[in-house]
């Protein structure tokens, strides 16, 4: 009834270098005969000691819990386990549910941090200097060095959406969620480095905003720049970009939880630039700020979405009003390949061994186009934008064109059939669907543009035209192209306008 006291103990011999075993902790925190998983009790340390050698994993671990979802652990502590001073403050879970738990600190390995609530004695550890020993994991060749990280949201309205952007103030308004986070340099400044992740989708660096700082009803534009790596030898991490799916191969992305949902919001952007690169590569997405979100007090961002056994490393985060997207006389986005990257286009399917690259020059011999080479399972597994719904009203009709080649795996071009849109050598044409749902989609839309085909590397027109015939509440609506999976393609200048 009255909780447990730990006071006056002394616990000894409990570091690895006495020849205590590696995963012994002196306090732990299980789930073998808790049910259901609630945690309703107390729990106080007072005036207990450690070795002087001892670290955060040799004192206390909430890792069982954590492992079983069990996040609302609350230690009471007098200081006796705070690793960066004296102060008194608690202990809670990596994602924990206690709320405005203060100014945070990680607990190296214990899946939990310290934390001194607002009003409490203690202070802050300056960021500055390190928490543990250097990490023999580096970014862009430089080790990097895990230090002290403040967490939870702003309490003042923030100006801008992200603070500490480009992590110059160290962790500063950033937290470890479900991780553990080291600062890292790079060859133009500092990253902020997540391992040790414990969730696919809900573990990674995390940021809360102010939805204040966006404009409700308007899109808004979120970038970063990403390194995804290995464990133990930091190598790049091999994923799919294209893939808009939850697979094993996906790449990293941003998610945000509004209330009780998780939202993604960003992908990284195909192709990656791996080579010569150290593997850093662009995140990019446009989100809608809806009355749900300007209904909360706060966001949580999450940069995740890669396997839980990745590391991910960011730098440069921005959110800001977006330019693309956000007019309804230009729906589609990034249609021209003109940005010199595939930014918001995926493929349909599930990593079926195909892959996007951006063909030079494009049409009208200038800039970039689209080329989706491999193989792939299905005609509807080609390119596919997401767009925003509100802008395609019932009875509207709309036209999209855009300029094809057609080519094999050896690269000679190819012809293709104008007249018929399902056969095994159809040409490129589009189909649209009203929340990508199959049962409301247009299906392969029938070929405007008859002129013949053109395979000595001239770039050949298409014209499609469709008219929305059922009203949708779908906030989304996509565009797909359809290929035979014979082909290979390759595609540039996409327009669509409403007649």
């Amino acid at each position: 009834g009255g909780g447990t006291k730990i006071e006056n103990v002394t616990f000894s011999d409990f570091t690895e270098s006495t020849g205590c075993n590696p995963v012994s902790t002196a306090i732990v925190f299980n789930t073998l005969i808790v049910s259901p998983l609630t945690y309703t009790t107390t729990t106080q340390v007072i005036g207990s000691t450690f070795d002087t050698s001892s670290t955060s994993i040799d004192e206390i671990s909430l890792c069982d819990a954590f492992t079983t979802e069990l996040y609302d652990i609350y230690v009471t502590d007098d200081g006796s386990l705070n690793p960066y001073d004296d102060k008194a403050g608690i202990v809670i879970s990596n994602n924990s549910t206690v709320t405005d738990p203060g100014a945070c600190l990680p607990l190296i390995g214990s899946c939990a941090q310290y934390c001194i609530p607002v009003g409490g004695p203690g202070v802050i550890v300056p960021g500055s200097e390190p928490a543990t020993t250097p990490s023999s994991e580096s970014t862009n060749g430089i080790p990097a060095t895990p230090v002290a990280t403040p967490a939870g949201a702003p309490t003042v309205i923030p100006t801008e959406c992200i603070q500490n952007g480009d992590m110059s103030d160290s962790f500063e308004h950033w937290v470890a969620s479900g991780s553990d986070l080291s600062l890292v340099s790079t060859m133009s400044g500092y990253a902020l480095k997540a391992s040790g992740r414990s969730h696919q989708m809900r573990a990674g660096p995390s940021q809360r905003i102010d939805p204040t700082c966006l404009t409700e009803g308007y899109w808004h534009e979120i970038s970063l720049d990403v390194q995804m790596t290995n464990p133990g030898d930091n190598s790049v991490f091999n994923c799919d970009p294209t893939d808009m799916y939850i697979d094993t191969d996906n790449c990293a992305g941003v998610h945000a939880i509004v209330g009780a949902d998780l939202i993604t919001i960003a992908y990284t952007v195909a192709p990656l630039r791996n080579d010569g690169n150290d593997g850093w590569n662009k995140i990019y997405g446009t989100f809608k700020a809806t009355s749900q979100m300007m209904a909360q007090s706060s966001i949580q961002l999450i940069v995740s979405r890669a396997l839980k056994t990745v590391n991910i490393a960011i730098a440069n985060v921005v959110i800001s009003r977006a330019g693309l997207g956000t007019d309804c006389s230009q729906p589609l986005s990034n249609g021209n390949a003109e940005l010199g990257d595939a930014r918001g286009w995926f493929f349909r399917g599930h990593g079926d061994g195909s892959y996007l690259e951006m063909g030079h020059p494009g049409y009208n011999d200038s800039g970039s186009a689209f080329k989706h080479k491999g193989t792939r399972g299905n005609k509807l597994f080609s390119m596919v934008q997401k767009m925003d719904n509100s802008c395609f009203p019932l009875g509207s009709t709309w036209t999209i064109t855009a300029q094809f080649r057609l080519f094999d795996a050896t690269g000679r071009f190819q012809s293709c059939d104008r007249n018929t849109v399902n056969d095994d050598n159809s040409c490129l044409v589009f189909s649209f669907m009203a929340g990508g749902h199959v049962s409301l989609a247009t299906g392969a839309l029938a070929n405007l543009d008859l002129s013949p085909v053109q395979i000595d590397g001239s770039w050949n027109r298409v014209e499609n035209e469709f008219t929305i015939l059922a009203d949708t509440t779908y906030s989304e609506m996509w565009v797909n192209v359809q290929v035979p999976i014979q082909y290979y393609y390759e595609i540039d200048d996409v327009q669509l306008v409403q007649n």
